[in-house]
């Protein structure tokens, strides 16, 4: 899959060499039908942002919501990732045969909420006595948990759950409830919402750019349990502040096989050797010090007045420039802003994935793993540099 796109682009120059032609593009043929039926590696990912962003439209027509996630570099995009776009329409082939919004009543039992050390609500009765509410020792400024320890002492027995099965990859509202009591009293249960908004309580609730809630709980079409596969390629991005540059590491590529290999197995940069006639109190000049191959220059330039940029370079070899060997420093050009390669680095892995669709189908895709790096490096980068002959 990682490299599909390089097959798409035309036959290879290799392929013209098989005893049986005909029969070795009906296998590659084949092979790329397979490999692509999944989304192309990195659709939704965006190199210069180290990130990923999508949209995702619910239902269609008048009643289609639409929704962007972006700023987001792990592999699952969580509530607090979504963006409701209001008034924003997408059309897509098919929509006549999607499904009208649909509307359930059901009646369920309510039953209290229960946790772990919650206070009794009767009396004589005991308590679990692995948690004691009223020993919590909270300071002035501590609101976060003298709010958890008013809430289980004053209203610990007022809260009852009813269990609601929401819709996948859908947007599920309450529309409305009613509660009946034991006395056979129906009350409707009017909504929260109004009141907690006003307060800036927004908890799992999708906003729109100025502020207004959407109608309802979003639950994206997402997979449950994915199995990751083996890195196929891994870069780490860093600053180098020695050479005034920043370095795009190249760890992990994808070999002619496809499988990763790793590139720190490559032989070093070749050193200067004196010769064995040469006068050991000599000094040996070098225009510039040499720099492992797959370490990529990222350049500092100017994108504005006052904002700087890291782009993507090449270092020379004899005349010829360096370039990466991995799918995701291919782009050219590729400007990073500073901002995205902080001072302590990061890290970026590209991890083949697998799961099952509901209906038994399968779904393969390149995901992007990102965390932290371990600091600054050096390159070991210098330019006019005299040495004696011997060490």
């Amino acid at each position: 899959v990682y490299k599909s796109q390089a097959l798409q682009a035309g036959e290879p120059a290799w392929l013209g060499g098989a005893a049986d032609l005909g029969g070795a593009r009906n296998v590659v043929a084949r092979w790329l039908q397979w490999a692509v039926g999944a989304p192309e590696a990195g659709g939704a990912w965006t190199t210069s942002r180290l990130e990923h962003r999508f949209l995702l439209r619910f239902g269609h027509g008048d009643d289609a919501l639409v929704v962007q996630a972006r700023g987001f570099g792990q592999g699952s995009a969580r509530w607090h990732h979504f963006e409701w776009l209001e008034g924003a329409r997408v059309d897509l082939d098919g929509d006549a045969d999607l499904a009208a919004v649909a509307s359930l009543t059901d009646v369920m039992l309510a039953t209290p909420l229960r946790y772990p050390g919650m206070p009794a609500n009767r009396y004589w009765q005991l308590e679990e006595g692995s948690v004691d509410v009223s020993r919590i020792e909270a300071q002035a400024h501590d609101l976060a948990r003298l709010c958890l320890a008013e809430f289980a002492l004053v209203s610990g027995d007022d809260w009852l759950l009813v269990p609601v099965d929401g819709r996948r990859a859908a947007v599920n509202q309450v529309e409305r409830v009613w509660v009946t009591t034991t006395f056979d009293e129906t009350i409707e249960i009017a909504e929260a919402g109004t009141d907690r908004r006003a307060r800036g309580f927004r908890m799992f609730e999708v906003t729109s750019a100025s502020g207004k809630s959407l109608p309802g709980i979003v639950l994206p079409p997402a997979a449950a349990t994915p199995l990751h596969g083996e890195p196929l390629e891994e870069i780490v991005f860093l600053r180098d502040e020695t050479a005034n540059l920043g370095w795009a590491v190249e760890r992990i590529v994808p070999g002619p096989s496809g499988d990763p290999r790793p590139r720190s197995a490559e032989p070093p940069p070749p050193r200067p050797v004196p010769s064995p006639t040469q006068d050991p109190n000599e000094v040996i000049y070098r225009l510039q010090t040499p720099v492992p191959r797959h370490w990529i220059p990222l350049v500092p330039v100017r994108l504005a007045p006052g904002v700087v940029g890291l782009r993507k370079g090449a270092l020379l070899e004899d005349g010829e420039p360096v370039l990466p060997l991995g799918v995701l420093l291919e782009p050219t050009p590729l400007t990073f802003p500073l901002e995205e390669i902080p001072r302590e680095g990061i890290a970026v892995r590209a991890v083949p994935l697998l799961a099952r669709r509901a209906d038994g189908s399968y779904a393969r895709w390149i995901g992007h793993r990102i965390r932290t790096g371990r600091g600054e490096g050096s390159s070991g980068l210098a330019f006019d540099e005299a040495r004696p002959a011997t060490p």
